[in-house]
């Protein structure tokens, strides 16, 4: 867990999973409803070439939060070009969960998001849990929101199906959310 001082944190979690990423051999499986890594938090990551990483998140439509995903979607083509593969889920409701797995053998299982906030600010804890057994059942869970989402890569982008006022809100949104950014 991240300590449970206020503010200013050192990011316990996110060097963690980082760490476990870093030294993944095929697989880094991450499902977050909120994914707003700063630029340092972005040149930290040096992922592997040869490891294949996906992220879920929730798609404009179905997010909870617009002041989250504003900072999202200003930061997705970040995500992109550090080679992730971005589902973003349109099924029913938004999604939630706070999982990753790794390599089919390494879950973790918490209430860390990839943002700034849960690895500077908030006090987050996550479970490590080792073994084929659980990790395939969570990433089983996983690709079931994966199959009712659009995906985001470099190679292929999804267009925002709907022009709502939710979706026009969060686009202009995201363009002022650099402000918030640059205090990261």
């Amino acid at each position: 867990s991240n300590p449970l001082t206020r503010l200013n944190k050192y990011p316990y979690l996110w060097e963690t999973f980082t760490g476990l990423a870093q030294n993944a051999d095929s697989k880094v499986y991450m499902q977050t409803p909120y994914a707003i890594p700063t630029k340092q938090m972005i040149e930290r990551v040096g992922m592997q070439p040869h490891v294949h990483h996906e992220m879920i998140t929730n798609s404009i439509q179905q997010t909870p939060n617009p002041m989250a995903f504003s900072g999202y979607l200003r930061t997705r083509d970040e995500i992109l070009n550090s080679g992730v593969s971005v589902f973003e889920y349109v099924g029913n409701h938004s999604i939630h969960a706070k999982s990753f797995v790794i390599d089919d053998n390494l879950s973790m299982v918490g209430s860390f998001n990839l943002d700034a906030r849960s690895s500077y600010l908030n006090t987050e804890s996550a479970v490590l849990i080792q073994g084929s057994k659980f990790a395939k059942e969570l990433e089983k869970q996983m690709d079931q929101k994966k199959e009712s989402s659009a995906v985001h890569s470099l190679k292929n982008s999804h267009i925002e199906r709907k022009s709502t006022f939710k979706t026009i809100a969060i686009k202009v949104l995201s363009k002022i959310s650099f402000l918030w950014r640059n205090f990261l």
